[in-house]
């Protein structure tokens, strides 16, 4: 019978193995559910295979917990795409740990991790409620107009008659942002959408505002 790897012998092939014996390392502390080998699984994002990152991002994802949600928002803005990428999956797919962690995110001086905090929300909120949803609500006035706008976003995902509310408070803060609430508005489903768009007066407004505030209107007659 053969013996079974030690948690040592795997972490040893996830460093200095040929790439097939790295890739089956990550798997095997994933199935495992390692907590102790997360730093490892977590520097093995940037390996230079694609099999053996992806299989690390899986194992992650297969351990769960608060170590690798605190280890993985630290690469949330790392320099390197690929890896901030990759991150960000995991991250994304994290649930609860992450909508917790998207709050805190939210109070970084860093408008890219602002972004990914109210991006995250707007994919895993199931309601408009609790902390999450005022941290949207929040981040419509945020200085950097690009959370700005994926707050807008995020609340058309999020959707209900509380998201279509605060986006029409926010109608005229920003007239780059205009065109991208009235659309947010729709995807809200609000049974108030209707209302909400028609309340809105076109004077004033920039010319593209004008014109996605009709297109709007429009996708709700269909």
């Amino acid at each position: 019978m053969i013996d079974e790897p030690t948690t040592k012998q795997l972490l040893q092939d996830l460093s200095v193995g040929d790439e097939a014996t790295r890739r089956y390392a990550a798997e095997d502390l994933g199935d495992a559910g390692e907590a102790s080998a997360v730093p490892a699984l977590v520097a093995a994002l940037r390996d230079p295979a694609v099999a053996v990152r992806e299989a690390a991002a899986d194992a992650l994802l297969s351990i769960g917990g608060e170590k690798v949600c605190r280890e993985i928002v630290a690469l949330l803005d790392d320099d390197d795409s690929a890896v901030r990428n990759l991150a960000l999956e995991v991250f994304e797919q994290l649930d609860e740990l992450a909508a917790a962690a998207c709050i805190q995110l939210y109070q970084s001086p860093s408008h890219d991790l602002r972004k990914i905090s109210v991006d995250t929300l707007g994919k895993i909120l199931t309601s408009p409620e609790g902390e999450g949803f005022e941290i949207l609500v929040r981040a419509l006035e945020d200085p950097h107009i690009n959370v700005a706008s994926a707050a807008c976003e995020a609340l058309g995902q999020v959707g209900g008659e509380k998201a279509a509310a605060a986006l029409q408070e926010a109608v005229g803060r920003h007239p780059w942002m205009d065109a991208t609430i009235f659309v947010s508005i729709v995807k809200t489903a609000a049974p108030t959408a209707r209302d909400v768009l028609d309340s809105v007066q076109e004077q004033g407004l920039q010319p593209e505002a004008v014109y996605a505030l009709r297109a709007a209107k429009g996708m709700l007659e269909k």
